[in-house]
């Protein structure tokens, strides 16, 4: 024999797909691990016979009998040959009650007992009904007899296979969560998961495998586990049934439909195959994978001595990419590892070519070590000026209230370049002494310019937590100041720009400056600081701010029904940001923008739904005038027709309807689930109305951290037992 085959009978096994799922997980890489955290009978592990692998159940009956046939399989066969096919109920009965005397012992049992209890438990495994493994409340296996005439209990030269396999694998046996097994898999690694499945219909609720259950709230917190595992460069394929949430839940992720044996159900008219989902993520490169195949192609040693040139030609034939988003790394943390470990980073020469360069290409902030000062604003700024997630809307909010004025020293500043790409015609550049290049038609983008009393002044902005927030690309502000000494030259004056970098924390209304020079304007290494700053910008609230919500509902309300699933409505800016670059898809918007893909979808739902944006089937997104208003200016103008958009949703429209009715701008969240019914009908379920819940809470307290209108007022817990939305759904 070969190869081993399941040794156990399980509902849902995996023997006839175990091929299919093995060629959707791929090759396993050297070193890496294989992972099936819901084991059953194993179908997809024996064939695939990995080096290293984790199995594990919550079912310690079914892990300690993986464990004895792995460790004691001798012992346990001499065990089983001791027991015969029952030939009445009784019999049965007697076995399946010394099994439960001896497993509620558990380990404090001796090791024949375990010995004991694992023949057990495959012998229950192929008398009882259909095979099926179910426990009642108190733990007990309660399967009644099969009634088979010559029940097959076990085959001992498949036993032997089957612990030679598991030895093989160093197989790691636990008895654990998902969660808890999951949390130590790295990039390469594969994981199967065959969770209990989501019931298809009324009576098909079968998840008694152990006595705790699996319900509609464990699949959604399974499918955020699963998206981070493909984060991590995981590879991960799911089975499950093909029900409306399973499908919503994976939306983002590729399936194929299998038809696999049912052999469970009280009627045997009804037993037969049935389709299932084999889910797993979509072929996606990252850009990191699409430059890593351009180094290998061209061969670059990147010995830390040489610079390499590719153009962008061959940066999209060969990593198939578009090139303006592979050099968008902006901070240490989005380099290449190929780059950062061997200490090189990425310019563009030209629009057309790029240098990969030995060297420092980040610079580390410098700590701001004493607290905020508090500044009160010395003219008036519109209440909806600061657009949260907006660069220049941030700066836009220092300029409207003095501080940058204060920050730079000179009053009244004439803004002269708001988000544009500046051109460095032609400049020879340098790294110490480590290697020079020309630059020839390089670009680069620039957050902010200002000029006043013959000074220029460059601003490079960062709406980020400063916690996050620890180095930035040198070439945002290298570039910029030596773009606008060519400039200089070339009309004959002798100014010298002023460089900023600046972080804005929205939450807290933090202003972190610092301002830079360059010793030497074409030595890239030669950066300075000048000075640093941090200012907390003090606002008055309106008065009334159920008054200011009033005059945001000024548009028509929507006939749709939708509710977001996107829960940080700050990205939509982001997105639209994306689009207006010319990103059409969603995996390029998540590659850019280091979303999760299904993410990009649902922010793309959710601007489609604004107005902001409209998807064509085989062109992608594409702005709105709208959208390329708020992307272009974003404008205290452009953030308020972003909120009364939001407000024109019938579940944001009854919400604020409700705060302005009671005069109160802070709500329960409990409203939200009853104004979700109430506009929705049928559309979601109960699980889905949860999820949703939080999605709208989220987005009602950001409108409230812009315009210092609407809050949530978060609920207590629940009572054990107690199920908050009994009450309306």
């Amino acid at each position: 024999m070969d190869r081993a085959f399941p040794f156990l009978k399980w509902a849902g096994g995996k023997s006839t797909v175990a091929a299919r799922v093995i060629a959707r997980l791929g090759p396993a890489e050297a070193a890496s691990t294989y992972f099936e955290p819901f084991l059953g009978g194993g179908a997809v592990f024996f064939r695939l016979q990995p080096k290293h692998a984790v199995l594990s159940d919550l079912n310690r009956s079914l892990t300690d009998t993986y464990a004895a046939v792995k460790t004691n399989v001798e012992d346990l066969i001499t065990e089983l040959e001791k027991l015969c096919p029952p030939s009445t109920r009784k019999a049965y009965e007697a076995i399946r009650e010394e099994f439960n005397e001896l497993r509620r012992i558990g380990r404090g049992g001796t090791r024949s007992d375990s010995i004991r209890r694992s023949s057990l438990f495959i012998w229950l495994n192929h008398c009882c009904f259909n095979g099926l493994y179910r426990e009642n409340k108190d733990g007990d296996f309660n399967v009644p007899f099969g009634y088979y005439k010559d029940a097959f209990i076990y085959d001992p030269s498949n036993l032997r296979e089957a612990s030679r396999a598991l030895e093989a694998a160093h197989a790691d046996l636990k008895c654990a969560d998902y969660a808890t097994v999951l949390s130590s898999v790295r990039p390469g690694d594969q994981v199967y998961l065959d969770p209990p499945y989501d019931p298809v219909g009324g009576t098909a609720n079968f998840t008694g495998y152990t006595s705790s259950g699996f319900g509609a709230e464990n699949q959604w917190q399974l499918s955020n586990l699963v998206h981070q595992l493909i984060q991590r460069s995981c590879r991960v394929v799911m089975s499950n049934s093909p029900t409306p949430d399973i499908r919503e839940l994976y939306s983002d992720m590729s399936h194929e439909m299998v038809l696999v044996p049912r052999a469970i159900n009280c009627n045997g008219s009804k037993r037969g195959r049935v389709g299932e989902m084999l889910l797993f993520p979509r072929q996606r490169l990252t850009l990191h994978d699409r430059l890593d195949r351009v180094i290998r192609h061209k061969g670059f040693k990147l010995d830390g001595i040489q610079t390499y040139q590719f153009t962008s030609a061959e940066l999209k034939a060969i990593g198939g990419a578009e090139p303006r988003l592979i050099a968008k790394m902006d901070t240490r943390e989005q380099l290449p590892p190929m780059l950062a470990d061997r200490g090189y980073f990425l310019i563009p020469t030209s629009t057309r070519n790029y240098a990969i360069v030995p060297g420092e290409g980040y610079h580390d902030l410098e700590g701001i070590d004493e607290p905020p000062k508090s500044y009160t604003p010395d003219r008036e700024i519109p209440v909806t000026v600061a657009l949260k997630s907006g660069e220049s809307a941030a700066i836009q909010t220092a300029l409207y209230s003095g501080l940058l004025e204060k920050v730079v020293g000179v009053p009244q500043l004439k803004s002269t370049l708001h988000n544009d790409k500046v051109t460095i015609h032609d400049s020879e550049i340098h790294y110490g002494k480590d290697w020079s290049l020309r630059l020839k038609g390089a670009q680069a983008e620039v957050d902010a310019g200002f000029e006043n009393h013959g000074d220029f002044f460059l601003f490079e902005c960062k709406v980020w937590s400063h916690a996050t927030l620890r180095d930035f690309n040198v070439r945002q502000l290298f570039f910029p100041q030596l773009q606008a000494l060519e400039e200089f030259e070339i009309r004959g004056l002798k100014l010298r720009p002023r460089c900023f970098f600046l972080n804005v924390e929205p939450d807290s209304a933090t202003y972190r400056f610092w301002e830079y020079t360059f010793g030497d304007p074409h030595d890239y290494s030669d950066i300075r600081l000048v000075q640093k700053s941090a200012y907390r910008l003090a606002q008055d609230k309106p008065s009334s701010p159920t008054d200011l919500l009033e005059e945001l509902l000024q548009q028509e309300i929507s006939q749709t029904t939708y509710v977001p699933q996107a829960d940080d409505p700050s990205k939509l800016v982001a997105l639209l940001d994306g689009v207006g670059e010319g990103l059409t898809t969603a995996d390029q918007l998540a590659d850019r923008f280091q979303f999760d893909p299904r993410q990009s979808n649902y922010y793309g739902e959710a601007a489609e739904e604004l107005g902001m944006l409209t998807r064509e089937r085989g062109r992608g997104f594409s702005l709105t005038a709208l959208g390329a208003k708020i992307a272009k200016d974003r404008s205290d103008v452009a953030a308020r027709a972003v909120i009364e958009r939001i407000l024109t949703l019938p579940v944001f429209r009854g919400i604020a309807e409700s705060a302005i009715k009671a005069h109160n701008p802070t709500i329960d969240l409990e409203l939200i689930p009853q104004m979700i019914v109430r506009t929705a009908k049928d559309r979601y379920n109960e699980t889905t109305i949860r999820r949703r819940t939080q999605s709208v809470a989220a987005w009602l307290n950001w409108i409230g951290e812009v315009t210092g209108t609407i809050r949530v007022r978060p609920s207590p817990p629940p009572l054990r037992g107690q199920r908050p939305l009994e009450q309306f759904v």
